[in-house]
């Protein structure tokens, strides 16, 4: 879970600085001030699967490792990639005269979020499965299956 809020990220019940230099954390910080608390990406309490096994937890294991799980960090890539992205739009969507920020820069900002995240996990090819785990399932792409943990990944604008 991304929360722009202070420019703080937390990913189940980790969490993790999201540095993107002085300029991004000023507006972050200032840009939502007064109308938006947080945006906010992940893997949310009503995602799961059809068990009843909640997606975060799964996309847990796959990101930290689990003991049966090698670890697989796909959303800490997103993170990594999409920074200067979120600060061009951040950029674009704030008038430079009067700070006025467009409404739907939020909305902008968790689904482009999500979609990196979305875009990690299809592409993260290490470390690589096992070939009798490739022959079972049918593909060589470690986090996906039938694609609902990355059908999955979705963000919430809180107001």
């Amino acid at each position: 879970m991304m929360q722009v809020e202070n420019s703080e990220q937390e990913f189940m019940a980790k969490k993790v600085r999201f540095k993107g230099g002085k300029k991004l954390d000023a507006l972050l910080k200032n840009a939502f001030k007064g109308h938006i608390k947080a945006v906010e990406t992940g893997f949310f309490d009503n995602a799961k699967y059809e068990d009843g096994t909640p997606v975060a937890g799964v996309a847990a294991a796959h990101e930290f490792g689990d003991g049966n799980l090698p670890e697989r960090p796909f959303f800490r890539q997103a993170n990594g990639k999409v920074k200067d992205k979120l600060l061009n739009v951040l950029k674009s969507g704030i008038e430079p005269e009067t700070m006025a920020v467009d409404p739907m820069l939020a909305e902008r900002i968790g689904a482009m979020h999500a979609g990196e995240v979305q875009r990690s996990i299809t592409e993260l090819t290490a470390p690589a499965l096992a070939s009798q785990t490739i022959a079972k399932k049918g593909s060589s792409n470690p986090l996906v299956d039938a694609g609902f943990m990355r059908a999955s990944v979705t963000h919430k604008v809180k107001k």
